[in-house]
């Protein structure tokens, strides 16, 4: 990347992290945030990251301190319980919340300011401590709006004492941030309603997209891709699903779409892991359906040939949560060309990217009819694919490459030195 940046070395400002998941896990939230930190250095920012050790990577554990191509890591103790269990996951998020919590809150911080990203969820009530107590300014990250997806989904009320207090705690935060970043239109609208009146304006709220590397992420043709050769791929069409097979995504619709299209030579491929792996090997094993495989999640080197597996891949979020999330393997998925099927509510980021950039179809999450439908018309029908290939990667190449994208970042934090020097 050192080439396509302006490099600044004379610059002594100093950025801190706050994030669950960095270098090496191979989390969407890890990857973005070191490449953001790899490019933001790139400009000649000091980069420091306040972490934990990896839960997502393959490595077991990592040195405490550490310098990754000129970023200092610092990772405190928190537990590391199964993340597939909702308790596990829990408490792994409040074990690193507050070891983050009395890290910051004993240690001498030199002068920067932070960047606090929702990971986990509660993460931004650490910007009141550092605005009240430490006097320092922050910037949040939000790449999902919480509690409002919990309650969305039925796992809070929206009466609870949580939730009312998380919601206020959440107002705080988000009206002491020099700058609050959002992934898109639709989220500006959902954090602009919670701030104050004379905090709402248009210079508050910045709104960028994630990205993808579209250098290392590009499309494969299946004659020259040795992913498909290895799994024993190359002569199938392959739905693809590619990512956290987690609680929040209607992934169940994607087996019922298999059952319908068993008799098709077509395979329905899920690579990662995730809480509702489980369930869906047991659906599979019930239903006794040979046109379903389950892989690991493949290393970050792999990706472009890994995603170019599928001839059409799918991108699922529940219905109701327009607004409080974008999944980031859009990004990937426009870079490496595939044809997209979302199972997205209507008016989403999701959709009015898929339809803007005409590379596939959104369809309702609980839509089985018509999922399979449209999977049997682009069963092996080579230039609606083809067609649609190359407008998922004009649109990328147009409006998510990382370089774009990282200097939206660097112009948004040094406006924010600009305006705000820390102390």
């Amino acid at each position: 990347m050192e080439n396509s940046l302006k490099v600044n070395r004379g610059t002594s400002k100093r950025i801190y992290f706050l994030t669950q998941y960095f270098y090496p896990d191979v989390a969407s939230t890890g990857q973005l945030l070191t490449e953001l930190a790899e490019d933001l250095a790139q400009y000649g920012f000091e980069i420091n990251v306040l972490t934990t050790q990896p839960s997502y990577a393959k490595y077991k554990q990592c040195p405490n301190k550490e310098n990754y191509r000129g970023i200092n890591i610092y990772r405190v103790r928190s537990t590391h319980f199964s993340k597939n269990s909702k308790m596990g996951r829990i408490l792994n998020m409040l074990s690193f919340y507050f070891s983050i919590f009395f890290s910051l809150l004993f240690r001498p911080l030199k002068s920067g300011i932070f960047l606090i990203v929702t990971n986990p969820p509660f993460l931004p009530f650490m910007g009141i401590l550092l605005k009240k107590l430490k006097k320092k300014p922050y910037i949040l990250l939000i790449h999902d709006v919480y509690p409002d997806i919990a309650v969305k989904l039925g796992y809070l009320s929206p009466k609870s004492i949580i939730v009312r207090l998380w919601d206020r705690f959440n107002r705080i935060a988000f009206n002491n941030a020099e700058k609050i970043i959002v992934l898109g239109d639709c989220m500006k609208e959902v954090i602009a309603k919670k701030l104050d009146k004379s905090s709402q304006s248009k210079d508050k709220i910045e709104v960028i997209p994630n990205w993808a590397d579209g250098n290392k992420i590009h499309p494969v043709p299946k004659a020259s891709n040795w992913f498909l050769e290895k799994n024993e791929l190359k002569d199938k069409f392959v739905v693809l699903y590619s990512g956290n097979l987690g609680l929040f995504h209607p992934l169940e619709t994607i087996i019922y779409a298999a059952d319908n299209l068993k008799d098709k030579d077509m395979l329905f491929l899920f690579i990662g892991e995730g809480g509702k792996k489980s369930v869906l090997e047991r659906m599979v094993a019930e239903r006794e359906l040979k046109n379903v495989m389950f892989l690991p999640y493949q290393d970050k080197e792999v990706l472009a040939h890994s995603l170019s597996s599928g001839d059409i891949a799918i991108i699922a979020m529940e219905k109701d949560i327009k607004g409080l999330g974008v999944p980031s393997k859009l990004y990937s998925l426009l870079a490496a060309g595939r044809p997209i099927l979302a199972l997205v509510e209507e008016g989403s980021e999701v959709d009015l990217v898929v339809k803007e950039a005409k590379c596939g179809f959104s369809v309702r999450p609980d839509d089985v009819e018509r999922i399979t439908s449209i999977l049997e018309q682009l069963f092996k029908n080579t230039a609606v694919l083809n067609e649609l290939s190359i407008n998922a990667r004009r649109y990328f190449d147009s409006h998510f490459n990382r370089s774009d994208i990282t200097k939206q970042y660097f112009e948004v934090i040094s406006s924010v030195f600009k305006n705000a020097e820390p102390i």
